[in-house]
């Protein structure tokens, strides 16, 4: 339909924008300055006591930076296991470690490479690409709970000691969580 305006304002005419194109920011976006941001993957819903995987995920990676090690915190809820964590294949240049702290019910994660201090790379274009994948157990989770699984902090470092704070990237974990639905009766097909 045409659109006619009365009346003229001094206010600058609105320039309309293609709907794909985020409004902000203004300026291009420079991929250097885009922060790292980290996802996570569930399942929407499983039985008690099933088992299940969540994917962790990353937007970008610079294989020329010298990235040596990643560190990250997944919080599990009560009820929950991990039965084992594994780097994806497009993951290359590190050993992974992981445990989790039983008081708290943090699992750890670090992959770097310990002999070699071999930089760490992704192989492929797409992104997000898969970092890694837990396999959880939902042990004693009862039929009608709701699992909160949340990536609580993220970091890649230019060295492997962990300890270098100066050499660090932190990943934006802020959208890595979700919810997993006990459900009694539901078959997947």
């Amino acid at each position: 339909s045409d659109v006619t305006f009365d009346k003229v304002t001094e206010e600058e005419p609105e320039t309309p924008t293609d709907p794909s194109e985020p409004s902000e920011p203004t300026e291009p976006s420079n991929p250097e300055i885009e922060e790292m941001t980290a996802t996570l993957g569930l399942p929407a819903e499983i039985n008690p006591g099933a088992a299940f995987n969540g994917v962790i995920s990353i937007n970008k990676w610079d294989n020329e930076a010298g990235y040596k090690l990643i560190d990250l915190i997944v919080n599990i809820p009560e009820g929950v296991s991990v039965t084992g964590v594994t780097a994806s294949n497009r993951l290359e240049g590190g050993e992974i470690s992981w445990n989790v702290e039983a008081e708290t019910g943090k699992l750890r994660i670090v992959y770097f490479d310990a002999n070699e201090n071999t930089n760490l790379t992704i192989t492929g274009e797409e992104f997000p690409a898969e970092l890694f994948s837990i396999a959880f157990k939902a042990d004693s989770a009862a039929g009608g709970s709701k699992l909160s699984v949340a990536l609580s902090g993220m970091s890649v470092k230019l060295t492997s000691d962990s300890s270098d704070e100066n050499a660090m990237i932190v990943v934006n974990t802020d959208t890595a969580k979700g919810n997993v639905d006990v459900v009694v009766g539901v078959s997947f097909s």
